[in-house]
């Protein structure tokens, strides 16, 4: 969704956001849909555990739309570009974080060649070359625009005994720890979300009906006086609801 929102805002296209696995949709529903709106492009992230199902979903979508530009971003891409790109159909790869690669093709498009300069990217170039490019962090995550919940149907979100409509904030990305049993997607450069911000997110997510929050944070509880902050800023706001995060 932050994503989708952040393409429809910065680059002022047309969005679809389709989570198949909430939507109950399968395989062919997936492919109706990308008929049935035309779509000149599917962006999609790729999960660690479900890596060899969704390469392998995305690979026969590619098969059956060949003039849709098919796009991946998540750990694994990062971490593995040219691999994928020669093992694969995928046509390119937002390493690290996704918005800003997205947003520079988007605008580069159709400009032969322009793409291979982009920081952040992965694909081919005009003579079929793999190139990847050494992505580039977000300096400023406050500047990012709040997640349109819109875009989804709130509904088919629940947070486990909790309920919903659940929704999520990233609110910090990186984690400066190399524990063996989990994947830093972002490296151990810690961004942060400056605390007004995140009680301003957490606003809006309320105003759009959301009545549960999780924080995606790798580590929340890193900064404690941030964490402190964000709390008196709930206070203040008197903003009643109900939130959980990983420490």
């Amino acid at each position: 969704i932050q994503l989708a929102t952040y393409a429809r805002t910065v680059s002022d296209v047309d969005v679809l956001v389709l989570d198949a696995i909430a939507e109950k949709c399968t395989e062919s529903d997936v492919l109706q849909r990308i008929h049935s709106t035309a779509a000149d492009m599917v962006v999609s992230l790729v999960g660690v555990e479900t890596f060899g199902q969704d390469i392998g979903c995305l690979e026969r979508l590619k098969k059956s739309c060949p003039n849709v530009t098919f796009a991946v971003f998540g750990y694994y891409p990062s971490t593995f570009s040219e691999d994928i790109l020669r093992q694969s159909s995928i046509d390119i790869i937002l390493r690290g974080e996704p918005e800003e690669p997205l947003g520079a093709y988007l605008a580069a498009r159709p400009g032969i060649g322009v793409t291979e300069a982009i920081p952040g990217l992965a694909g081919r170039s005009d003579t079929g070359t793999v190139f990847s490019n050494e992505d580039r962090r977000i300096a400023d995550l406050d500047a990012l625009p709040f997640a349109d919940y819109s875009l989804v149907r709130k509904e088919l979100y629940e947070e486990a005994f909790l309920g919903g409509p659940c929704g999520a904030i990233l609110s910090t990305r990186g984690c400066p720890f190399t524990c063996t049993y989990c994947t830093t997607t972002y490296g151990h450069q810690i961004i942060m979300k400056s605390p007004e911000v995140v009680v301003e997110e957490m606003k809006h997510l309320t105003g759009e009906g959301i009545k549960f929050i999780r924080f995606l944070d790798d580590t929340f509880t890193l900064n404690p006086k941030r964490v402190i902050a964000i709390c008196k800023g709930l206070l203040e706001a008197n903003l009643r609801v109900a939130w959980s995060c990983l420490s």
